[in-house]
């Protein structure tokens, strides 16, 4: 007798020290599915026609599998080498900045026949499978084990989808811009056999966000999570909560490298929310609902939370509304890295109701009138840019106003970047360099500034022009300035060209297959160097041969297979020159390229071991407005500030080493009681601190690796003055206790059917005949250091279940 029963699997924490035997692939006993058959073609019948010179020709059927393997190809980033054999393919990358690189198989024929794509292999992070159509994408991403697992992607019900699949990705740690690492791949297989084993399933590339709602004050939002994963919100009001707040935070690691977030809210006709992404002012939308139909906001930055307002401003109310999706996704950016976007014109008031501002554009110059009462003075102006400047780190500007007044300057909105410009009647630049995606400029005119030493009135009426404004790109590392020069008369030529690049025409003659051009680089500007980046752009089909230091073991062949730019990365202890061939070993031929840049700059070295505790309460230092002085003595380091007219002055360490394995700080710090300090790690993730008068332990858990970390002392607050202790700092890993109630899979085909619900358990109903079993591998990094496992479940009365951790008898 088949049984067939339901049971519920409620998984609350995984504390795993022994289960690290779990990522290699099960031994439970083998199960009882049979192999998947493939059906044998028709044999067409001979024709009956009388004719005895026709001959009858039957297609050949289609092969039941397709190969992936030897037809990876890596894109122009230089973030992957791959290592190919017989039985397998090993890769190796290093992000070197970019989030989303991929590794690209070309699809040139309909795949729809196939029901599963097979993926077996090891190594470290996570890795993403992507399928790409023509209008759809679906993909799935899973961690990596030490040992091999041989996973299979059902695609069985996408038919239609995979007659458009244009081309089949693999992306390393998705989204993270500075992961080191490895993995290897022994199969990658497209089957038209049924997926069983460890089955995965696709999704749309989104992370859904509509989720961890929480009120910041009592009984005043209440959250229904609908089935279709809407969610209906209900809310009330009392006297003085205008201002209260509905709020979720992102997963850091889920969100990584998606940069654009989509909210469709709806709500009763009359009433409103407030939408305010990251807690910033700069992103926020008000949407007035005018019907029931639903309302969609797009923003476009890096988010890491959510904040909603019902009603902003109203006491006293109730409603009701309901967010039907908030979603992350990634756009590909419109603009690259040697591109320059001029934004002088399409300036607006950030508040055009106020009617503070006019402002017109002509022959290249926007000019801002302001016109406006004392309550007004903090109104801004604002460019938003129609696409997110990903590619795009440096913003110039140029501003000609009265002598006497002034200008705050905030990209993205941010008080980080914030520069103030105080008029002297000339054109003067400004120039802003951001570590994150370019999305907004935003000006306070002439605002009043009461906090400085000498208070400044702002102007009720007044006028400066914005002569100026663009973004470029700007590589780290220093650009190698020194000049090119050919080694044989007559075979290379150098031009400059005005966005500074240069352009190499070349001449080989007979008998010059290895003529070459060198740069010997400045001794000074290569010191401490240890990564060379090379920007090289050329016509398809030719080649160069690079070769820094002239040493053949950092040679690298770029081959020109499309008109983009390739970046090429060498790792070296010292740079001291480099050797260029055109078409290297071929004579008698001639051509160009060209130099986008070559930049020297210093990269961290691999990952710190785990179990090194990394002390940095010493070695602070101002950052650059002499606000804090910094003594270090006895152990520890105290810090006295004397802020004067400056709100957000900083203090700043920052980490020589590669901290990617490390997953909390730690500070010990004594200050005076009320007062505040604000800890900005990688100059992104804040956390406050209130002093108490006594020593005091700070904890927080890192899911980025730390670069620098700042301290503002008394944020926000001009004039501030006073100090503080710091009396240990440290970084270190410790291991955190991982949910594992997702995950699993069924490792027989039609045994098992798991389903997820709202509340996150799992509902299991099972028809089984024997030890058929669902399975769900960990990831070992993640489990280190863990030593319990607590399962909660729930089922039918008289049923059993057996539990196999580690696939261990003994357990």
């Amino acid at each position: 007798m088949r049984n067939k029963k339901v049971f519920v699997i409620m998984i609350a924490f995984l504390l795993l020290g022994v289960l690290i035997a779990c990522t290699d692939k099960t031994t439970t006993t083998t199960p009882t599915t049979a192999a998947p058959t493939t059906t044998a073609p028709v044999t067409t019948l001979p024709p009956t026609t009388t004719a005895p010179t026709t001959t009858v020709t039957t297609e050949a059927p289609l092969p039941t599998t397709m190969d992936l393997l030897a037809d990876l190809t890596v894109g122009n980033e230089g973030v992957y080498n791959l290592v190919a054999s017989e039985t397998k393919t090993a890769v190796s990358y290093n992000k070197h900045g970019f989030a989303w690189p991929s590794i690209d198989i070309e699809i040139t024929e309909d795949i729809s026949r196939f029901n599963k794509l097979t993926v077996t292999g090891k190594g470290e992070g996570v890795l993403l499978v992507r399928l790409v159509g023509e209008t759809e994408t679906y993909e799935v991403r899973f961690a990596l084990t030490s040992g091999e697992v041989s996973r299979q992607i059902n695609i069985r019900d996408l038919d239609t989808f995979l007659g458009t699949v244009t081309k089949i990705s693999l992306i390393a740690e998705p989204g993270q811009k500075e992961s080191r690492g490895s993995f290897e791949l022994t199969k990658l297989e497209l089957d038209e056999g049924t997926a069983f084993g460890t089955v995965l399933e696709v999704k749309a590339p989104v992370y859904n966000t509509n989720v961890g709602w929480f009120e910041l004050d009592e009984n005043t939002y209440d959250f229904v999570y609908n089935v279709n994963q809407s969610v209906t919100v209900n809310y009330t009001k009392g006297a003085g909560q205008g201002w209260i707040v509905m709020k979720t935070d992102f997963d850091p690691v889920l969100s990584a490298g998606y940069n654009t977030l989509t909210v469709t809210v709806s709500g009763a006709a009359g009433k409103s929310v407030l939408l305010k992404p990251n807690d910033n002012n700069a992103l926020e939308r008000r949407v007035d609902f005018t019907d029931a139909n639903p309302v969609t906001v797009v923003f476009q930055g890096t988010f890491t939370k959510m904040i909603i307002f019902a009603e902003p401003g109203t006491e006293s109310v109730s409603g009701t509304f309901t967010v039907h999706k908030q979603e992350l996704s990634y756009q590909a950016p419109s603009v690259d890295y040697f591109d320059s976007v001029d934004f002088a014109e399409g300036w607006v008031a950030s508040d055009p109701s106020k009617e503070a501002y006019t402002i017109s554009y002509e022959a290249g110059v926007t000019t801002i009138d302001w016109n406006r009462d004392a309550s007004e003075v903090w109104e801004a102006v604002k460019y938003i840019f129609p696409s997110l400047l990903e590619q795009q780190n440096v913003i110039t500007m140029t501003f000609k106003g009265e002598a006497g007044k002034a200008i705050i300057v905030k990209p993205n909105g941010n008080n980080a970047y914030e520069k103030f410009v105080w008029f002297d009647g000339t054109e003067q630049t400004v120039t802003f360099k951001l570590n994150e995606p370019i999305v907004n400029v935003i000006i306070n005119v002439d605002p009043d500034m009461g906090w400085l030493e000498t208070p400044h009135v702002g102007s009720l009426t007044g006028t400066f022009d914005i002569i100026q404004a663009k973004t470029s790109y700007v590589f780290p590392g220093s650009l190698v300035e020194t000049d090119w020069t050919e080694n044989d008369p007559d075979t290379y030529d150098f031009t400059e060209q005005a966005d500074g690049s240069i352009l190499v025409t070349y001449t080989k003659g007979v008998g010059q297959s290895w003529v070459f051009m060198r740069n010997n680089f400045d001794a000074t500007a290569a010191e401490d160097k240890n990564l060379m980046l090379v920007i090289l752009q050329g016509t398809v089909g030719k080649s160069v041969l690079l070769k820094p230091n002239d040493v053949g073991a950092l040679e690298r062949r770029v081959d020109f297979v499309n008109d983009q730019p390739v970046f090429v990365w060498v790792n070296a202890d010292a740079f001291t020159k480099m050797i260029v061939f055109a078409e290297p070993g071929n004579e008698a031929v001639s051509g160009t390229f060209t130099i986008l840049g070559v930049y020297l700059t210093y990269e961290k070295p691999a990952a710190v071991e785990r179990d090194v505790i990394v002390d940095f309460e010493s070695g602070w230092v101002d950052n650059g407005d002499s606000v804090y002085t910094i003594t270090e003595a006895d152990g520890k380091t105290t810090v006295a500030y004397n802020k004067g007219t400056t709100e957000w002055s900083t203090m700043k360490y920052t980490f020589t080493e590669n901290l990617s394995n490390h997953n909390l700080v730690t500070l010990v710090v004594k200050g005076t009681a009320g007062k505040q300090i604000l800890v900005k790690l990688n100059n992104q993730y804040e956390t406050w601190v209130t002093f108490t008068g006594n020593e005091q332990t700070v904890e927080i858990p890192l899911t980025y690796t730390l670069v620098d970390a700042l301290i503002f002392a008394e944020g926000g607050v001009a004039g501030a003055t006073g100090s503080f202790e710091i009396i240990s700092a440290q970084v270190s890993w410790v291991p955190v206790p991982q949910d594992i109630t997702t995950g699993w899979v069924v490792n027989d085909a039609g045994t098992y059917t798991l389903v997820e619900n709202v509340d996150g358990s799992i509902t299991i109903t099972y028809a089984t005949t024997s030890y058929q079993f669902i399975i769900n591998n960990f990831n070992a990094d993640a489990v280190l250091g863990l030593n319990t496992l607590t399962v909660t479940v729930q089922g039918t009365s008289g049923e059993t279940l057996l539990i196999k951790p580690n696939d261990s008898n003994a357990l």
